[in-house]
């Protein structure tokens, strides 16, 4: 496994690889793990971009300023070692959050239908 390579090029049919370096790999296979808009998914043929419907965004934000930001929602939940879970079952939406780093920190993960990122906000 190289992590932090760039790859330039992709042959499916050989299971090799170029990196930006121009050094090459085979393998047995490839996995291709950046995205629809990958590399590897523009080099095999045949393939058809397919949404799943949902999507799913993941960040952090450091607990102090979630504290400032939030602080009516936040002082309700033992933040320092229980998850959160919101969920709105009836129009797809989730919110997960849970601490980590010694609760400095908040790992946040959003799933919503992709209809909600497609939609047309207009100036909002």
């Amino acid at each position: 496994m190289r992590l932090s390579s760039r790859v330039v090029k992709v042959d499916p049919e050989s299971a090799t690889l170029t990196l930006e370096d121009g050094s090459k790999h085979r393998g047995d296979f490839i996995v291709g793990a950046d995205g629809m808009h990958s590399i590897t998914v523009a080099s095999v043929d045949q393939v058809t971009e397919v949404s799943s419907s949902i999507n799913m965004y993941r960040f952090m934000v450091p607990t102090d300023v979630a504290l400032q930001k939030e602080p009516d929602t936040l002082k309700e939940w033992d933040y320092q070692t229980t998850m959160m879970d919101y969920h709105d079952f009836e129009n797809g939406r989730y919110l997960i959050t849970y601490p980590c780093r010694g609760a400095k920190m908040l790992n946040m993960v959003t799933i919503q239908p992709d209809a909600i990122d497609n939609a047309d906000f207009g100036d909002s």
